[in-house]
C-alpha cells in the first residue's frame, strides 16, 4: 500500500501572496496594473492568471515571482 504524502508546504506562497497584495495596496496599484507591468517587463502572463495567483491560490512560477519583484521594486526575499 502506498504511503500517504505528507503536507509539503511551509506557507511561502501564501506569505508571498499576502505581501504582494499589501505592497500593491501601499503603492495604490491594482492586480490588473501589476499584470500589465509584468507583460511589459517581459513576463508573458495573462491578467487572469495573475489574479488567480493572488486571489485564488494558483501556483506562482519562479519567472512570475521575479517579474513581480522587479515591477514592484522590491527584492524577491522581501516578498517571501
Amino acid at each position: 500500500m502506498p504511503r500517504p504524502n505528507p503536507h509539503r508546504t511551509i506557507g511561502a506562497e501564501d506569505r508571498m501572496r499576502a505581501n504582494v497584495l499589501r505592497i500593491l495596496d501601499e503603492q495604490d496599484r491594482s492586480v490588473a496594473w501589476l499584470a500589465r507591468q509584468m507583460v511589459e517587463a517581459g513576463c508573458a502572463v495573462e491578467g487572469t492568471a495573475v489574479w488567480k495567483s493572488l486571489k485564488q491560490g494558483r501556483r506562482i512560477a519562479v519567472d512570475e515571482a521575479l517579474a513581480i519583484s522587479d515591477v514592484l521594486g522590491v527584492r524577491l526575499t522581501e516578498l517571501l
